[in-house]
């Protein structure tokens, strides 16, 4: 659960979502999980571990029972609810009730709640409903999870999502860095610093298929209708900006996207009972077809890839407890043309530390690379947590010169650098004796351009 902070200025990402289960018995706790786009639960977390009871009826956890979470980063996350026997068993029925808030450079100061009910199989209906400074919007989705299976494949069962949603917020792709004197800020043309907002609104059909315990396939297709305004629910239409950019692929501010994609996640990584990696690889694949229809004739193919190794190295430590370096690659690249609301927005926590969502690019093409080394510092027993862990890491991304290929060119205008160095330093408290939170990281990030952000996130890393 992310919390990110610029001391040189207001706060700019800060996001916590806490869960609270109304449950009829057999009881089943909810997850919390991140307001931004980072998850913080593991892949496959520990059998019989169970979420601390604050009162009857009311559960918490920081572990989702979902088998399968994606590699972060820029490249579009697809996270399937698939179920491994051991999730199975302990998995229950019942109500829940969850609540989000944050502070966000594209979305401001928002708050959110989240309703819905999962039966005994895995099946779910959830309501989300978002608002705040610059963000509106609601989702309600209907999953039926997948079962991964036992050795065997036996008990395994395909499983698919069905969501219909409505976002309206500003995008990083037309924000920038109001504290680089280097990067320009571009608005609408109706003056009073009006930026613009992407609204969107459609539905998403999604099918999960476990080929093993470790393989699942995902295809779907989603319809998107995109207006470009200057705030929520709000007739008027924006298709340049001041400059005279493009900010649709339109000539008047409405597109209308249709995808057709498919995913591939292998996740052979073993986890410890806090549920961070220690050892094996993960990897993904994917590609999304645009299919040109109605508003516009966006015709673009959407390829991206990513790996994470991670390796148990004792370079240093200092005291009892798994030493991991990890190697992380990604990249991605966009065949035809594609509005910058749809291209890769690069830096970020999850990308170049340092620098905020999207400030090192907006591009067509990109290549990420990540090196980090995590080590125990100390074994408390008893203490106020149980382990203090640490981590060093650096990450580079690049957009290959691609800004330019991206409708408007919005990178461009806003003069980002297109590449960048991030230098990270962090902390990992794990089994606090605090209600709810089991796991807190703390981390500093650097970039090469001598910018600071502080990061705060409840769960382990991935």
């Amino acid at each position: 659960m992310p919390m990110q902070l610029n001391p040189s200025k207001f706060p700019i990402h800060w996001g916590m979502v806490l869960g609270a289960i109304v449950c009829t018995p057999p009881a089943i706790a909810s997850t919390v999980s991140s307001a931004s786009n980072l998850p913080t639960s593991s892949l496959n977390p520990t059998p019989g571990l169970e979420a601390p009871k604050l009162a009857q009826g009311f559960n918490f956890e920081t572990q989702s029972p979902t088998r399968f979470i994606p590699i972060l980063g820029p490249i579009p996350r697809q996270r399937p609810e698939v179920y491994s026997p051991e999730i199975l068993e302990r998995l229950r029925s019942g109500f829940f009730l969850g609540g989000d808030f944050g502070i966000d450079s594209a979305e401001g100061i928002s708050a959110g709640l989240r309703l819905g009910y999962r039966d005994e199989e895995g099946r779910s209906i959830v309501f989300t409903g978002e608002g705040g400074e610059f963000l509106a919007g609601a989702d309600v989705t209907y999953t039926q999870a997948a079962f991964s299976g036992d050795e065997n494949g036996d008990g395994r069962r395909v499983g698919y999502r069905l969501s219909a949603n409505f976002n309206n917020t500003r995008d990083d792709a037309f924000l920038s860095d109001d504290d680089d004197e280097d990067v320009r800020e571009v608005f609408l043309p109706i003056g009073d610093e009006h930026e613009p907002w992407v609204n969107r609104i459609g539905f998403e059909s999604q099918v999960v298929v476990p080929v093993s315990s470790t393989t699942v396939l995902m295809p779907g297709l989603s319809y998107e209708k995109i207006r470009i305004q200057n705030r929520a629910f709000d007739d008027d239409l924006f298709p340049v900006d001041e400059e005279g950019n493009q900010l649709s692929a339109s000539d008047d501010g409405k597109d209308d996207i249709v995808l057709l994609s498919l995913f591939a996640l292998q996740d052979n990584a073993s986890r410890d009972e806090y549920g961070f990696p220690l050892s094996g690889n993960v990897f993904q694949l994917g590609t999304e077809q645009s299919i040109p229809t109605g508003n516009s004739t966006l015709d673009f193919n959407r390829l991206s890839a990513g790996y994470v190794q991670y390796l148990p190295v004792s370079l240093f430590g200092f005291a009892e407890g798994p030493r991991t370096l990890i190697l992380g690659l990604q990249g991605g690249t966009i065949l035809g043309d594609v509005p910058g609301y749809e291209a890769f927005n690069l830096g970020g926590f999850n990308s170049a530390r340092g620098y905020g969502q999207g400030d090192v690019g907006t591009a067509s093409s990109f290549i990420q690379a990540r090196l980090e080394y995590r080590f125990p510092i100390a074994v408390t027993p008893g203490g106020f947590f149980e382990e203090l862990r640490g981590s060093l890491g650096v990450q580079y991304v690049s957009d290959f010169d691609t800004a330019s290929d991206v409708i408007g060119r919005p990178s461009e205008v806003r003069n980002e650098p297109g590449d960048g160095f991030g230098f990270s330093v962090g902390l990992h408290f794990l089994d606090l004796d605090v209600p709810v939170v089991d796991t807190l990281r703390v981390t500093a990030g650097v970039n090469d351009r001598g910018d600071f952000r502080a990061y705060f996130s409840i769960g382990p890393a991935f």
